[in-house]
């Protein structure tokens, strides 16, 4: 899998630039539910599924990393109505799905009645219903629903919901002649997301091309049951009649494009698509796209003259219905081959003019804030005026204090690693210590003298003795004799040029003459206990842990540039042989790595003082692991910090290698108390190995309401299912170790179900080694016979060794990092002192691909709240940032920015100024541009969700780039535009047609 792995920062970049605007805090809201009537089509389909789904901030429906929907699925009656609970939304998705009867899971199949009056599929008559599960994932989309209302659900509606995510009609769209784009009047243009203008022009266009005053509200007439529009006032019939004889002759051109491909999507599908990229229009008369309106009309009309027994009232409806459509069909065949001319109702008419205004003032305040911040306006921008450039200088300042004593810091921290060094050589010389007179690297040795296990170097300036390591803190042993690590204690002080490092324990009372309670120095590990240091060439050193409990880094002591830092530091190295030699050969070298990292520090202008006499203060808190220290063999004896964000692999596995015989599977049965269970082994010898044991099926009362039909004393069939962990004894032999609990499952066992299952998930196919990796393992797989665009496992059986390809190597080095600083900078002239400010952030690396960002920035605050994991700032005067990036998805890199900050002057296009506390959510999905996709989700036969396998292979080729991205901007939990490249340049586009550009 090839991947963008330097995107975070530039969407990050890019997105730090945008803001908006909002009229209240979006603290302490409570969550409004509704109440939805949700009815599907004409009432004719019956116990179907009905999924509800919000829209997201990025205006997308919900879905997890790897986008699979998150839904709440309810069944629908024997009329098509189901009511759903919702959180009040701006905007709401209901979707249809169709499900297989299953007895044994108590579940109802869905079906459908035959509108088309000389019969359906299979030779079902006019009236009579059939089993259906495909072919109706129609969805509705809605706007500002209100509680109890009732929102229809057909394919026209199918229609409308993906117009409205893929486009959004301008009445006016402004244009740049510098970027080479023209004022337009009346343009549909690409978002790719939802909008409160594109959901209701979507609908509006949609009701205009068929005529139908409302496809969401207006009840389309059941065919079957014409005669029960005899009551109903003339207007209101013959639209829903309309309609439903639109539904029928759909249902009929849906089933024959299902009988001449089989293996293409559905025909709303495809229908929708054309409307997409006729930009909302749809073919008048011919054959060269999926339908015509002709041809739908038609079928429509002659439909509707066959239904036999009309009473009088509707057989005028029909008439005028039909003479209507025919007279269309007229009109419509003289321009064959020729699109339609349809625009959705004005925005002032969908939406009111209230909703207009605000959704008009939501898109004026983001662009006034989003300009505030752009560069090059002015000393405005996220943080407060005159603070921006202080905070620059001192970071500057410190950035140049980093430089300028790089060598110096370098020097000092090589002095005491090599002090661990002398000291064993002057234990070794019994107390005759060598001066190194003259070798590099030794030049901070003045004098050493030895004795009773202490070392003195420099007259005193350092003192370095030994003692038996408490490695472990949480035993009632606090003095151990013997230790597998023991502490070279060192304290005292380090010089090298202006630079002054002091280092010393720290004590129970913070007192030197009580007990050390954290030791500082050089913790040194060896293979077995031990009472003392030991000599190398006898007892090798396997691990060693650099301890400064209590530190201080000083410069330029009185000057006016003084700078101190001080706090408690830890670095953990892991000793690692060479893989490619034998453990035992002499040669293999031990080198270690960099494990973990620990920093708690505080950085100021004045030496030796932490009080208010200090004018600027950061403190730091860092936090760094490598969960494969014990793998990477290094370059160097003692690694560096380049293994973090790098592609170093581990050299004897590299990407693309083979392992042969990296899982074997094996079929069988064993004796379990009074039954006989199958089972399926599939053995790792470098990873974890289970058995999959499936028991038998039984027929058992359902006392716990398995089936959820709210009957617990009707019988059920059921089956037993278990995960096991197999170890390898002594004489080779794969045997049960310990076993999950047995989970119960509703209905018949079907063991290959259950592996594909498995194997659909990458259980079986991608399997990860501790220190290694991900192997792809290549099953036999075939085309599923249920829908073609998906493979599914072919027939396992007996058993197999098989390889495996490494496809996502591990990252080595440090792969985890947490970063907290907070900086007060108190030197104004008026003697002030200035808001704090707050930066938090976590990076989880799994690949150098695939990698969890997140990051928080407050400033302005008062107090701070850490129970989202990150810690942020609260307060009144809160300016906050939050960002967040994730690309461990197969298909979709994610993330967002939330950008709030508190009583922003405004000044908005029309010249007026305001001041209102302002917040903004800037998303982005980053879609794979990987073709065809390595899977995606559908729909069973049960109506549940399933991963839909595209390609049996590991890896697909990924060139996405920045460039790709769409960022949808939300104001106040509506998305109101998009930022993306237009010809080369970031452009901020709103959905009434606006722009601002945000860079080249």
């Amino acid at each position: 899998m090839q991947k963008h792995g330097l995107m975070p920062a530039a969407v990050i970049l890019m997105a730090t630039l945008v803001a908006g605007c909002s009229d209240d805090s979006d603290s302490g809201s409570t969550i409004t539910t509704l109440d939805i009537n949700v009815q599907v089509n004409q009432e004719d389909i019956q116990f179907g599924l009905v999924r509800s789904q919000l829209i997201t901030d990025a205006g997308l429906p919900s879905a997890d990393f790897e986008l699979q929907p998150i839904v709440a699925s309810v069944e629908a009656n024997n009329e098509g109505l189901v009511t759903i609970p919702i959180p009040e939304t701006d905007i709401h998705q209901f979707q249809l799905t169709g499900r297989e009867a299953d007895d044994s899971r108590g579940a109802t199949g869905t079906t459908r009645t035959c509108q088309w009056v000389e019969g359906c599929v299979n030779n079902v008559a006019f009236g009579a219903t059939y089993p259906v599960t495909t072919g109706m994932d129609w969805r509705t989309v809605a706007f500002g629903l209100q509680d109890n209302e009732l929102v229809r659900l057909t394919p026209l509606t199918e229609l409308a919901a993906e117009l409205g995510i893929q486009l959004v009609y301008n009445e006016t769209f402004q244009g740049d002649s510098n970027l080479g784009i023209p004022d337009q009047q009346n343009v549909w243009t690409e978002t790719g997301f939802y909008s409160p203008n594109s959901v209701v022009q979507s609908v509006s266009q949609v009701s205009r091309l068929f005529d139908i005053d409302d496809i969401q509200t207006r009840e389309p007439a059941d065919l079957t049951q014409i005669n029960e529009w005899a009551t109903v006032n003339t207007g209101a019939a013959l639209y829903s009649i309309r309609y439903g004889a639109i539904l029928a002759a759909w249902q009929k051109l849906s089933q024959d494009y299902v009988a001449a491909n089989p293996a293409a999507g559905t025909f709303a599908q495809a229908v929708a698509a054309d409307l997409v990229a006729n930009d909302g229009q749809l073919l008048q008369s011919g054959s060269s796209q999926t339908t015509s309106l002709a041809q739908i009309y038609t079928l429509a009309a002659d439909n509707l003259k066959k239904i036999e027994g009309v009473n009088a009232e509707v057989t005028a409806f029909i008439s005028s219905v039909v003479n209507s459509l025919e007279a269309e069909v007229a009109e419509l065949n003289n321009n064959s081959e020729q699109l339609t001319d349809i625009r959705p109702e004005a925005l002032s008419n969908l939406l009111g003019q209230s909703t207009l205004n605000d959704i008009e003032l939501g898109i004026e305040r983001s662009k006034a804030f989003l300009e505030l911040l752009l560069p090059g306006n002015g000393d405005t921008g996220f943080f407060e005026e005159g603070y921006q450039e202080r905070i620059v200088a001192y970071r500057d300042e410190l950035r140049q204090i980093g430089t300028d004593q790089q060598d110096n810091f370098n020097t000092i921290v090589q002095s005491f690693v090599l002090t661990r060094q002398l000291y064993i050589e002057c234990l070794l010389a019994n107390g005759a210590c060598p001066t190194h007179e003259g070798e590099a690297g030794w030049e901070w040795l003045q004098s050493a003298s030895f004795s009773n296990n202490v070392l003195t170097i420099n007259d005193g300036a350092i003192v370095v003795s030994q003692a038996v390591a408490d490695v472990n803190p949480s035993d009632a042993d606090d003095n151990p004799t013997q230790s597998q690590g023991i502490d070279l204690l060192i304290k005292g002080t380090y010089q090298h040029n202006e630079l002054t490092f002091v280092v010393d324990h720290t004590y129970t009372d913070e007192d030197e003459r009580d007990e050390i309670l954290i030791p500082a120095g050089i913790r040194i590990f060896y293979p077995q206990a031990v009472s003392e240091i030991q000599d190398p060439e006898v007892m090798e050193e396997i691990a060693y842990e650099i301890r400064w409990a209590d530190f201080t880094f000083s410069v330029n002591e009185g000057q006016s540039d003084e700078f101190e830092l001080e706090g408690a530091f830890s670095q953990f190295y892991r000793g690692v042989l060479n893989p490619d030699l034998d453990a035992d050969d002499s040669s293999n070298e031990r080198r270690f790595n960099i494990e973990t990292i620990t920093l708690r520090g505080r950085i100021s202008d004045q030496i030796g003082d932490d009080d208010a006499n200090d004018d600027d203060i950061t403190t730091l808190s860092v936090s760094a692991r490598s969960l494969n220290a014990d793998t990477f063999y290094p370059e160097l004896k003692f690694a560096s910090f380049n293994g973090f964000l790098s592609e170093r692999t581990n050299p004897a596995h590299p990407d693309g290698s083979v392992e042969n015989d990296l899982v074997m599977y094996r079929f069988g049965q064993e004796q379990l108390q009074v039954q006989i269970a199958d089972y399926f082994d599939f053995i790792v010898p470098l990873g974890e190995s289970v058995r999959y044991r499936f028991l038998p099926t039984r027929s058992v009362e359902d006392d716990t309401d398995l089936d959820e039909d709210g009957d617990r004393d009707d019988f059920v069939i059921t089956h037993d299912f278990e995960r096991c962990t197999l170890e390898k004894n002594q004489q080779g032999e794969w045997l049960v170790d310990r076993c999950d609990g047995r989970q119960r499952l509703l209905g018949e066992r079907d063991i290959q179900q259950s592996l594909n299952d498995l194997w659909e998930v990458g259980v079986l196919s991608r399997v990860t080694i501790d220190n290694r990796g991900t192997y792809f393992v290549e099953w036999p797989a075939v085309q599923n016979p249920d829908n073609q665009q998906c493979l599914i496992l072919d027939e396992v059986s007996g058993s197999n060794s098989m390889s495996g390809t490494l496809y996502a190597p591990v990252v080595l080095g440090l792969n985890s990092l947490r970063f907290t600083t907070e900086i007060s900078l108190d030197d104004n002239d008026d003697n002030t002192s200035d808001p704090r400010t707050l930066l938090d952030a976590s990076l989880l690396l799994s690949t150098p691909d695939e990698y969890q960002v997140n990051a928080a920035l407050s400033h302005d605050y008062s107090a701070i709240d850490s129970s989202s994991g990150l810690n942020l700032g609260t307060g009144d005067g809160l300016d906050r940032v939050l960002i967040s990036y994730d690309t461990r998805g197969d298909i979709a890199d994610s993330g967002s920015v939330t950008i709030f900050k508190d009583g922003v002057s405004l000044t908005l296009d029309d010249g007026t100024e305001e001041t209102v506390d302002s917040t903004l959510v800037a998303s982005v999905r980053q879609l794979s541009s990987a073709m065809p996709l390595p899977y995606k989700f559908v729909s069973d036969r049960e109506g549940n969700f399933d991963r839909c396998v595209l390609r049996n292979e590991a890896e697909f080729n990924d060139v996405s780039t920045l460039e790709d991205a769409i960022i949808p901007i939300n104001f106040r939990g509506v998305v109101y535009g998009q930022i993306r490249q237009e010809n080369g340049v970031w452009v901020a586009r709103f959905v009434n047609g606006e722009f601002i550009t945000v860079g080249g």
